[in-house]
């Protein structure tokens, strides 16, 4: 009898002992507004602020209780997490002469706390975003207050009780830094980058090749890694694209096909919608890396009169848990009408890229057959793909006619502006239009809308 009580509980430890596969979360733009509901800063000028919901609301960044929702969020849909990307902007979209230093930092302490509440033992790795500085987008190359001042605010995970000395050193000097995963294995390497730098709306950069010597930098890793048989994982708030320099996006793209080898994946924010990008090796056309953007916290639509509203959302990403190869992954989101008009906070399974796309993993290989497959007339699964863009939420009818989808297929095989608009310009609208019903204009050039969206 008492075996019989028993056998459960066995059950459950050997299928975890031998489980294949580990996850990570991934929070990235969070926007906290901590005046939403009085002053409401962040907020449209359209915005009734008469009726903002108590979880949030399409026109405005994230409330208190949002953000505590997201963060509880991922403790109730994955508490044993290997660790936590914390991808950057906690600060909310608001004018420059509301904020200062010290309301930046307010925001980011409270937050940091909340995360050291629900997750007390689990590595986190924050990034710097573009608007977690003041004046925002100016981050510097160089140390700063800022810097200095969250440098001593993380140090427990950056530093790890005085083992890493070097990551207070380069966060403190740039805002990046890398250092072994030993919650994983002593050969798998985070590097986390601060691509603000490079960021087009930082005139505080403006005409330095190499702001911060990051990219003397992160070759030297790189090729360490390489020479260390490592392999790596490099997080980024602002993918690469044409939200950075010319110059720049094309050093940053050639370093990652150059050690592309060793690169697990990359993993971004910043623009608040779900895409994925692949990069090719440029003699061959073989892709050899992917590129994951996850949609942020924030529901705020933009301030175009034309912006598309989401829901909130945050992403599990899986891994294989011997070879640490990237699988998966499962993007989860909050019903913000739900939330409001119920108090339900449930964050529940959008999808998973596998199951919906129908392929074995998330390689660069099944990315470029998930592209491609894109291309088909009436293609159900890019439907699919521009529905989850937005994390399910649509206000009225949304349509993606032949233009709009161009412009999404050729976003994600080309990473930088003149290859994106000689695929947009020799793309065969005929060939592509898999809108099926969808029937309106199109939605604009994808690649640049999030500069004038969240700038």
């Amino acid at each position: 009898m008492r075996l019989l009580i028993l056998l459960p509980l066995l059950s459950h430890l050997l299928t975890q002992c031998f489980a294949l596969s580990d996850y990570f979360w991934f929070i990235s733009d969070i926007h906290f507004d901590p005046t939403y509901g009085s002053a409401s800063e962040s907020c449209r000028e359209d915005a009734d602020l008469m009726k903002l919901g108590e979880f949030g609301s399409v026109d405005c960044d994230a409330p208190w209780r949002l953000a505590e929702s997201a963060i509880h969020g991922m403790h109730l849909n994955g508490g044993g997490a290997q660790f936590i990307v914390w991808a950057g902007d906690s600060v909310p979209h608001t004018r420059e002469d509301t904020l200062s230093e010290e309301k930046v930092l307010t925001g980011i302490q409270k937050l940091t706390d909340q995360l050291r509440l629900e997750f007390p033992r689990t590595p986190v790795y924050p990034l710097l975003g573009n608007h977690d500085y003041h004046p925002r987008n100016q981050l510097p190359g160089k140390t700063n207050n800022i810097y200095e001042s969250l440098a001593t605010m993380w140090q427990d995970w950056l530093n790890e009780g005085g083992r890493n000395p070097e990551v207070l050193e380069t966060f403190r000097k740039g805002g990046y830094y890398t250092k072994i995963m030993v919650e994983l294995d002593e050969k798998i390497r985070a590097l986390v980058l601060n691509t603000n730098l490079y960021y087009l709306a930082n005139e505080a950069t403006d005409g330095i090749d190499d702001p911060g010597e990051q990219f003397a930098w992160m070759e030297e890793v790189l090729q360490g890694a390489t020479q260390e048989d490592e392999k790596v994982h490099v997080f980024v708030h602002i993918p690469p694209g044409t939200d950075f320099r010319s110059q720049q996006n094309s050093r940053f793209n050639r370093l990652i096909v150059k050690y592309a080898d060793v690169i697990l994946g990359i993993y971004a924010g910043h623009h608040h919608f779900d895409s994925f990008r692949i990069y090719y090796d440029e003699q061959n056309a073989e892709p050899v890396a992917g590129m994951f953007i996850s949609p942020s916290v924030s529901p705020l639509k933009g301030y175009l009169d034309d912006s598309i509203p989401h829901n909130p959302a945050i992403r599990k990403y899986i891994f294989d848990r011997y070879k640490f190869t990237l699988q998966d992954y499962e993007q989860f989101y909050l019903l913000l009408d739900l939330a409001n008009s119920q108090n339900n906070t449930a964050w529940q399974i959008l999808y998973s890229f596998s199951k919906t796309y129908g392929v074995k993993n998330v390689d660069p290989a099944n990315l470029v057959i998930v592209k491609d497959g894109f291309k088909e007339f009436a293609n159900e699964d890019f439907h699919k793909y521009y529905e989850r863009k937005y994390v399910n939420l649509r206000r009225g009818y949304v349509p993606c006619d032949c233009d709009c989808k161009e412009q999404e297929i050729c976003a994600i095989g080309n990473l930088n502006r003149t290859q994106y608009d000689a695929c947009v310009v020799e793309a065969d609208c005929s060939g592509l239009n898999g809108a099926g019903t969808l029937n309106a204009a199109s939605l604009g050039a994808v690649l640049v809308a999030a500069v004038f969206i969240f700038h």
